[in-house]
């Protein structure tokens, strides 16, 4: 009997946005039961039993949002160009919408509000933003309002308009036109339906383009150390405080001893279960890490806060075997660099 319950298909009648998380796809599929009509429950039992997809011809026209579809992770999404920032403070609201943009195979970050949205985008490029319309120390119009003053200010050539999408749970006409009139430009109603989403999301996210390393990295032309994997942007932490080696260094040290710290406070977390605050020291390394150019390990981070953010044990688990893995990565480059630049230093 045991063998047969991983062959059983299930199909979840929620209400509005919730999804089912427990049961991974494709053995689960979820459907909004807000005004369910008849002939759309046949089509999506045929679809969970198999015997249908939307290639088929008489339900082309049906919405199948979840469709296994493999969500790219952050560095991943960042490489394309289409990696999405979530401004929203409700712990639940952020676990919806994340899992919705993976089920719809996107990636995302997500800041609690709108002063860390901006601190998030002042740190690294982001396709699209998805803010709340109130949240606290800053809230949503602000947050465009001071998105659209920077972009005015910097009027750099060819340079692209952030596109900006209120989530509101008031389907008031003001509200959007007030949402309008702070740089937004569009409104959508939460919970919203995956379909309805899935056309906001391809309407206003960039076609997926290859990362260069001009657009990857500012300063392509600046001294650096590069592997394959990207694992260092030492040019990065050059804009911040300088290109004088022993300041450098001793920075990135200070770094190191840092992060190591951090990380066993993760595995202590991660073995007691303590997701919350295992999240809580992804976020702090994210920032840091990205601040010295270990822009591989802030991404892994920020993956690590996401999947504490959904609790699901698993994905936590993965997460935290990759960011340990890239961290030991990151300390035999590190450690390279140190010693290269310390031999620089004793025979120029």
């Amino acid at each position: 009997m045991a063998a047969c319950v991983h062959t059983v298909r299930h199909l979840f009648i929620t209400r509005g946005a919730q999804i089912c998380t427990a049961i991974p796809a494709p053995q689960a599929t979820s459907l909004d039961g807000n005004g369910l009509q008849s002939a759309t429950l046949v089509r999506m039992v045929a679809f969970a039993a198999g015997r249908a997809s939307s290639r088929t011809p008489a339900f082309r026209d049906i919405p199948f949002p979840n469709q296994p579809l493999r969500a790219p992770t952050v560095a991943e999404a960042r490489a394309q160009g289409r990696l999405i920032l979530i401004a929203e403070d409700d712990r639940i609201n952020q676990i919806v919408i994340l899992r919705q943009i993976e089920v719809l195979g996107y990636a995302g970050e997500v800041a609690s509000n709108g002063a860390e949205a901006l601190r998030l985008l002042d740190s690294g490029p982001y396709a699209l933003l998805l803010t709340d319309l109130h949240m606290p120390d800053m809230d949503g119009y602000s947050l465009a309002q001071a998105i659209r003053r920077e972009e005015a200010r910097r009027q750099r050539p060819g340079q692209q308009r952030l596109p900006i999408l209120a989530l509101t749970a008031n389907a008031l006409r003001g509200e959007a036109i007030r949402a309008e009139a702070a740089g937004m430009d569009a409104c959508l109603t939460k919970p919203m339906q995956l379909h309805l989403f899935e056309a906001a999301l391809r309407k206003w996210l960039p076609q997926e383009v290859g990362r260069s390393e001009s657009s990857s990295v500012p300063g392509a032309n600046a001294s650096a150390l590069r592997t394959a994997a990207g694992v260092m942007h030492i040019e990065l932490l050059n804009s911040l405080i300088g290109d004088d080696p022993a300041m450098v260094r001793g920075l990135l040290r200070e770094y190191q001893i840092s992060s190591r710290r951090l990380a066993e406070r993760m595995d202590a977390a991660f073995l007691a279960e303590d997701f919350a605050r295992l999240g809580s020291i992804a976020h702090e390394l994210k920032s840091s890490s990205r601040s010295v150019g270990a822009l591989n390990l802030g991404d892994l981070c920020a993956e690590l806060e996401n999947a504490c953010r959904t609790l699901v044990r698993q994905s936590i688990a993965c997460s935290m075997s990759d960011f340990d893995a890239e961290l030991q990565v990151f300390d035999a480059h590190l450690d390279e660099w140190i010693a290269l630049t310390a031999s620089l230093l004793q025979n120029p």
